[in-house]
């Protein structure tokens, strides 16, 4: 934890073990009505540095009885978790699961989850009591993009509902409040940078992934026709800004510290190329990664994300669902996690058409045999 702002996905309390996610531990930084906040402060004072996020062993014991301060201590504080000024204040990680722990204390399972539970929720009073380092509540467009398109990954393989639910109602929040006449903004009464576009487009291809609902997919194919009028340049590649500031245009594939927004815009490019079959989207990407090839050279991991995106290129793997998105085998392919795969759906078939560039294989109509293909195609998810 550093002083002065921490963003979001840093901040989450990862006091939980449960398969069921606990939703109540996420709430200082998501709006009830859907999106995320822009940050939260790491200190409350300019001398706190993480107390409201920080663990003693002293607090353990204070709040916990003996049983409870056993598990729990095993369970997620650990040495590792040191802050670096003050080695006795700890971020709690999960560093033994529930069977490990019952196992080291030859104690029943059972026994082990019920006293992480309660000891859980006497942590989480504890912490409620402390006073909260400031929430800047902004409803940034790229921050969200970003938030809303990993959720949306995660429900894929958690099969967590509130994170389908959350994300969807979070999307619907940014269109009402920063799409207006089908112009994006970063926030009220700023325009959007190509950040806001890119991340944007990809948090709608991953509702439309999800869902089926083809008003995502329409919106994603809109805006990155928008995006694409205001931050093309002719010479390949996507300008930070649709003006000049001072003076000067950027463009990048730098990951400082999130995926170039470039980067991410060509596996944007190809995705949107293999679902609605518009050429001028793949000719897009291949400019665009032509354009930063000998730059990327020279960047190394920087630009580890265009590597991400030639890879894609040569990859990407693309699933005609011809199912309805609930059913079985639709689900089954939105749980594998591929490095690149596009879904398109289509008439309801009972049926999943892969395909790698131009070669499409024997339509699918089991999830064992999917599960086959895929293994086939990607030995790695066999682990």
């Amino acid at each position: 934890m550093r002083k002065g702002r921490a963003m979001t996905a840093t901040l989450s309390y990862s006091c939980h073990n449960d398969k069921k996610i606990d939703l109540t531990l996420y709430a200082p930084l998501s709006d009830p009505e859907g999106g995320f906040y822009a940050s939260q402060d790491a200190d409350v004072t300019p001398d706190d540095e993480g107390g409201y996020f920080t663990w003693k062993d002293e607090d353990f014991r204070r709040v916990l009885d003996d049983e409870e301060y056993k598990v729990l201590s095993l369970h997620f504080l650990h040495e590792k978790g040191s802050m670096h000024h003050d080695h006795s204040k700890k971020v709690l990680f999960i560093v033994r699961e529930p069977e490990e722990i019952a196992d080291a204390l030859r104690v029943d399972i059972h026994r082990i989850q019920k006293v992480t539970t309660s000891g859980k929720e006497k942590l989480r009073k504890e912490r409620d009591s402390r006073k909260v380092p400031f929430v800047d509540t902004t409803l940034y467009t790229s921050l969200n993009g970003v938030l809303i398109t990993s959720y949306l990954k995660a429900y894929r393989i958690l099969k967590d509902k509130y994170l389908k639910e959350f994300s969807l109602k979070s999307i619907e929040r940014i269109i009402g409040m920063n799409v207006i006449n089908n112009e994006l903004f970063h926030t009220e009464g700023v325009k959007a940078l190509l950040d806001d576009y890119i991340y944007f487009i990809d948090a709608l291809i991953a509702a439309y992934e999800v869902t089926g609902d083809v008003t995502y997919l329409h919106m994603a194919d809109k805006q990155m026709e928008v995006c694409l009028k205001k931050f093309w340049d002719s010479d390949g590649g996507f300008f930070d800004t649709d003006e000049e500031v001072i003076g000067l245009r950027l463009k990048g594939i730098e990951d400082i510290p999130h995926p170039s927004a470039n980067s991410l815009g060509i596996i944007l490019l190809l995705k949107l190329y293999q679902i609605t079959n518009k050429d001028l989207y793949q000719d897009y990407a291949e400019k665009t990664l032509k354009t930063f090839s000998l730059r990327a050279k020279d960047m190394g991991i920087h630009a580890g994300y265009y590597l991400c995106a030639m890879d894609a290129y040569f990859h990407m793997l693309k699933l005609t669902v011809e199912t309805s998105p609930q059913h079985e085998l639709a689900e089954s392919a939105l749980s594998f996690s591929i490095p690149y795969m596009s879904i398109s759906y289509g008439e309801d078939r009972g049926r999943i058409v892969p395909c790698f560039k131009n070669v499409c294989y024997e339509p699918i109509k089991s999830s064992d045999v999917l599960k086959d293909f895929l293994i086939n195609k990607y030995p790695a998810l066999k682990a």
